[in-house]
């Protein structure tokens, strides 16, 4: 491929022109009237040249502009690949999951992910409202923010466990030992500390065993 730039500034005399992309080259007017180290055209000339190209400088003479041509060879486009499965790959089954979430931004991503991964997604945003979801449909999976104004997570899942049972995932910004205990004694399975891992809870989500 040929690569063209051509200006109409100070132009190259004849007298410097052979000697242009020689380190530190002004030139006799460059160098007077303009400054400069002379170093760019050298440093042009070394980089098309490790690139196997060549770099030509013309010129008409001073005050006449300058061109510069450009030769580097082409290659064929690579041929696209199949990209291989991403996390976004449907799973071997779909979960009819219910997310609790009053964070917005959490709740929005943890939705969007997992539909894009096959499964159905009903959300919350108020314990009420999960209980609400939770007598309209029927799910496989909740999956639950501890903290919340209207009651935790907690006394979300033992409220549904009195209907029937139902496998549980905790989210909290808290991952300590007693955190885990507590989240562990009211029925859920997993606990995740927030920012959720999506291939940690893809893991939980193929493993966990639905009831009957």
């Amino acid at each position: 491929s040929v690569i063209n730039a051509t200006n109409t500034g100070i132009g190259i005399s004849a007298e410097a022109l052979p000697a242009v992309f020689d380190l530190f080259e002004q030139g006799k007017v460059a160098g007077q009237r303009y400054g400069g180290l002379g170093l760019g055209l050298a440093i042009s000339q070394a980089i098309v040249t490790a690139h196997a190209g060549t770099i030509r400088a013309e010129s008409d003479g001073e005050g006449r502009g300058a061109k510069f041509t450009m030769e580097l060879a082409a290659i064929d486009a690579p041929l696209k690949e199949t990209p291989p499965e991403t996390a976004t790959a449907k799973p071997a089954r779909s979960l009819r999951l219910l997310i609790v979430e009053d964070h917005d931004a959490t709740r929005g991503v943890l939705m969007r992910l997992l539909t894009r991964c096959g499964h159905h997604v009903t959300v919350a945003v108020t314990m009420q409202e999960g209980l609400d979801a939770f007598h309209r449909e029927a799910f496989d999976v909740l999956i639950s923010d501890l903290g919340r104004p209207d009651g935790s997570g907690l006394d979300l899942l033992r409220e549904i466990r009195r209907v029937r049972p139902l496998p549980a995932i905790a989210l909290s910004g808290y991952g300590m030992e007693e955190d885990l205990q507590r989240t562990k004694q009211a029925g859920f399975f997993a606990h995740l500390v927030k920012p959720v891992d999506l291939d940690q809870l893809k893991e939980l989500l193929a493993a966990v065993e639905i009831p009957e």
